[in-house]
């Protein structure tokens, strides 16, 4: 400010020379006492009621190749002038009045109300604006504005508040956002102003990463990570003892494996879902379940369920009552799936591709259905097959009524066979294999002896065979012949039986004899 008072005190000199008839004289004074010019002066003004009026301009473009150095007065803004540097530069900023005081050279500047003064025991500069507590000082070294306390730093800034800084910077809104870089300016619990790492150059923000290569989300020393909302926590991550999770009972006594703690439900995002979006959760007994939706407004939920020591779990699918429940084993080499095994409808189908008829119903694709370890002893109904393959319980066998009280007779402890056409030709015949037929007849060639009967295997007890000679020739049906194996001879409750020509003979096997019983015979 001081600077600019000289230019402004030598440029009006210079224009009153212009404008003076004096301007030959070494020194000219305008005003009162004009002979008394200070020595040092080449133009001196003096005047208590008059002051130097300096040129207005409206349009400074109007003045032809000004030269630096000259002084105006600017119209449009009411500003003082000074042109430097090719440039018509404010002498002093406005609504500022100078007054000049001597002694320090430069005193007071400002407004009504303000001072800017030389602290010449300081060797600093004073600003005491209205408020005497936003003082502004600055000594050697040290700036200082806000407050009346020491100063402690090269710039000292006090706010107004404790919820301000004082310091205010403009102009930035609308600046390009640079990306992070690795240092930034902070400030510590006294207010002062460090340079530190920059937090968003090595970690995760919430208005998220750009360039983040490499970067981590989490803790580096032993100590849980939490994801929380409203105060609560819903995640964790960290070991199993840091978590407080290890325990006494299997698979859960690990300090050290690495754990993600899961403190609330598990919803996905199902946009072809209607309703029943896929959900984990624990229900209020401790059951884990998992319930969603199954083409886009069935419904399914499986998991565990149960109170006070009673649990199991199930399996639910629904909606309209019919939605199957499919299990299928995949083969890559196809690469295709095939079902095994369906529940359905209050149905089981095993080896289908569609809804069970029956309560249980099995494809066993021509193939066979193996039962073992049965009990050997029971009674009741015997079960049959019908041509639609349906097993059922009956009550009738062969048209003879049985039941849970009938006694098991020849009618259904027969092996069912058919009947078979065997030719006989040897004079005695040992162990003759009919096989597992019914009804056998016989074609010999000759009068001949049969000692013994086999079914190919061991005999069953109980099963009944008829032996029928279709010829003229007489069978001899011999009682216990020797000449077969034990086992497989008759037994005809005395001498030989012989067939005069056709006829026939009847006969159950009995373990008990391990013999052929003949039980009757048309000779």
């Amino acid at each position: 400010m001081k600077l600019q008072g000289l230019s402004k005190i030598l440029c009006a000199g210079t224009l009153l020379c212009i404008f003076s008839s004096r301007a030959m004289a070494q020194q000219l004074k305008l005003g009162t006492s004009p002979t008394k010019v200070n020595a040092s002066a080449l133009l001196e003004l003096e005047s208590k009621k008059q002051a130097l009026l300096l040129p207005r301009i409206t349009d400074t473009t109007l003045i032809t190749s000004p030269a630096d150095g000259m002084i105006i007065f600017l119209d449009s803004d009411n500003t003082l002038r000074v042109r430097a540097n090719n440039y018509w530069a404010k002498m002093i900023r406005e609504g500022i009045q100078p007054v000049e005081t001597g002694g320090t050279g430069l005193g007071t500047l400002g407004a009504p109300g303000t001072a800017l003064s030389v602290n010449t025991a300081g060797n600093g500069l004073v600003y005491t604006p209205f408020v005497q507590s936003q003082q502004l000082v600055s000594q050697p070294g040290n700036f200082w504005l806000g407050g009346t306390g020491k100063l402690d730093g090269t710039m000292d800034i006090g706010g107004t508040s404790a919820s301000t800084s004082g310091l205010t910077l403009t102009g930035l809104g609308t600046a390009p956002l640079a990306n992070p870089v690795a240092n930034v300016l902070s400030v510590d619990a006294q207010g002062k102003v460090l340079v530190t790492k920059n937090a968003a150059s090595n970690n995760w923000l919430m208005s998220g990463n750009s360039g983040a290569t490499g970067s981590v989300l989490g803790t580096n020393d032993d100590v849980k990570m939490v994801i929380q909302s409203n105060a609560q926590p819903y995640l964790e991550f960290g070991r199993r003892l840091t978590l407080g999770l290890t325990d006494t009972y299997a698979d859960y006594g690990d300090d050290n494996q690495k754990v993600t703690y899961l403190q609330s439900a598990l919803q996905f995002e199902a946009p072809g879902a209607s309703f029943y979006k896929p959900m984990f959760f624990i229900d209020p007994n401790g059951n884990f379940r998992m319930k969603g939706s199954a083409a886009g407004t069935d419904y399914f939920e499986f998991g565990a369920t149960g109170t006070n020591n009673d649990g199991g779990m199930d399996f639910i699918i629904g909606d309209d009552g019919d939605e199957p429940i499919i299990f299928k084993y995949y083969n890559y080499s196809i690469p295709a799936t095939t079902e095994i095994m369906r529940l359905q409808a209050g149905k089981v189908g095993i080896g289908l591709t569609g809804m069970p008829d029956k309560i249980f119903h099995i494809d066993v694709k021509n193939d066979a259905i193996r039962l073992q370890r049965l009990g050997t002893n029971g009674t009741g109904n015997p079960l049959v097959i019908d041509a639609n393959g349906d097993v059922k319980q009956a009550s009738q066998l062969d048209d003879v009524d049985i039941g849970p009280a009938t006694r098991a007779s020849g009618a259904f402890t027969t092996i069912a066979g058919k009947a078979v056409s065997v030719s006989v030709t040897n004079a005695t015949t040992n162990n003759l294999n009919i096989g597992m037929a019914t009804l056998v007849k016989l074609v010999p060639t000759r009068n001949l002896t049969i000692t013994g009967i086999t079914n190919g295997g061991s005999p069953i007890d109980g099963q009944i065979i008829t032996l029928y000679n279709t010829s003229t020739y007489n069978i001899t049906f011999s009682n216990g012949g020797a000449t077969s194996t034990v086992g497989n001879r008759f037994n005809t409750l005395g001498a030989n039986t012989v067939t005069s020509g056709p006829g026939s003979i009847t006969l159950i096997y009995s373990a008990t004899d391990s013999s052929w019983i003949v039980t009757a015979f048309v000779l």
